[in-house]
């Protein structure tokens, strides 16, 4: 478990990440791209501009952190959320 720490700009790439929680942790544009994740936990956390996004599974979000997650995760696929509005 890491807790309340600063890892902005922390460069996971191609890490095993296992059994990991994050909780109130500053993530913000971590790199996760071909990290081996599994059982990897985002609480209370700052998630925005994490690189990799699109590579991640085996995540637990907490209801806190899925909107930051969500967003990025659909893009990395070519998916876009749009309400119709212009």
């Amino acid at each position: 478990m890491i807790v309340d720490c600063d890892l902005r700009q922390a460069d996971f790439y191609a890490a095993s990440v296992c059994r990991t929680a994050f909780l109130g942790c500053d993530l913000s544009s971590a790199e996760f791209s071909q990290a081996a994740v599994s059982a990897l936990r985002f609480e209370r956390s700052l998630i925005g501009g994490l690189g990799g996004i699109g590579d991640l599974r085996h995540v637990v979000l907490s209801p806190d952190v899925v909107v930051d997650f969500a967003v990025p995760f659909l893009a990395s696929f070519g998916i876009s959320v749009d309400d119709g509005t212009d």
